[in-house]
């Protein structure tokens, strides 16, 4: 039977020092730059924040937030938790029922959100009178809180809390 394994990132330090000397990786993911001289190292989460968020933000941000925020994350030095699901668990378009306007605050919660205590930005999906509206956050803004969610598969997923965050 497969046994999960966390990611290398996140493996104690001699374990994954251990694992990258037998294997001997030219690509390691969720590892700061530099930690391991001739090899690409890519600070995690990188598929959620460098490629989904960067994504959503190229689609759906104005000219003058892509220049603050894209090229930080480009070179992993800013990340981007993505905040979409909520008591349903699924991510379909119904499903969101956080209401969220320009210039409005944001109250209530979203649920599952990958390593969002190592983000800087949360991507929050919400609902407006338009339909479906994203909003770049910043995670230390007055009224997020964040709370640990227990999960079997080791992933850190978390509770984010909005209370009064202005848009």
């Amino acid at each position: 039977a497969a046994v999960p394994h966390p990611p290398p990132g996140r493996r104690p330090p001699a374990e994954r020092d251990a694992l990258v000397e037998l294997a001997n990786p030219r690509l390691l993911l969720g590892v700061a730059r530099g930690t391991y001289p001739g090899r690409a190292c890519l600070p995690g989460p990188y598929v959620p924040s460098a490629v989904v968020a960067t994504s959503l933000l190229r689609a759906a941000a104005g000219p003058s937030q892509q220049e603050r925020v894209l090229p930080a994350m480009a070179l992993g030095d800013r990340r981007c938790a993505l905040a979409i699901t909520e008591e349903s668990a699924t991510l379909e378009p119904e499903a969101i029922g956080l209401r969220g306007e320009v210039g409005g605050r944001l109250n209530g919660r979203k649920l599952f959100v990958q390593d969002a205590h190592v983000a800087h930005d949360l991507l929050v999906a919400t609902r407006g009178g338009g339909g479906i509206n994203l909003f770049l956050v910043a995670r230390e803004q007055r009224g997020i809180s964040l709370a640990p969610m227990t999960v079997m598969s080791g992933e850190k997923l978390f509770e984010v809390r909005c209370a009064d965050v202005e848009l």
